[in-house]
C-alpha cells in the first residue's frame, strides 16, 4: 500500500522530467519516456529563445544568480543569528542553573 502512495506522489515529477526531454511537438503524447530525447529545451532555457507556441521567454541565468545570491545571504544571516541566539540561551541557562544551586 505504501509503495502505491509513493508512486502516486512521484508520478508527476517523473512526468515533468520526461516532458522536459521531449521536443515541443511531443509534449501532448501520453508516454513517460520520450521517443526522441533532446536537450534543446535546456539550452533554450539558459539563453532565452523564441520557439514554437511558447513565444519569447528571457534567459534564466540572471534569475538563477539572483536566487542563489538571495538564498546564500539568507542562509548566512540565519546561521549567524541562530548562533548568537544559541550562545545567549546557553549563557542564560548557565546563570539560571547557578542561581538555582545557590538557593538549594
Amino acid at each position: 500500500m505504501s509503495i502505491a502512495i509513493v508512486l502516486v506522489f512521484l508520478y508527476p515529477f517523473i512526468w515533468m522530467i520526461g516532458v522536459s526531454f521531449k521536443p515541443i511537438d511531443g509534449w501532448g503524447l501520453p508516454n513517460l519516456i520520450p521517443n526522441s530525447a533532446t536537450f534543446r529545451n535546456y539550452f533554450e532555457l539558459t539563453k532565452g529563445a523564441v520557439y514554437g507556441v511558447r513565444g519569447h521567454f528571457p534567459a534564466i541565468i540572471p534569475y538563477m544568480i539572483n536566487s542563489l545570491l538571495s538564498s546564500s545571504i539568507t542562509a548566512i544571516l540565519t546561521t549567524i543569528l541562530g548562533a548568537m541566539t544559541a550562545y545567549n540561551t546557553s549563557i542564560n541557562n548557565l546563570a539560571y542553573d547557578r542561581s538555582y544551586q545557590k538557593h538549594n
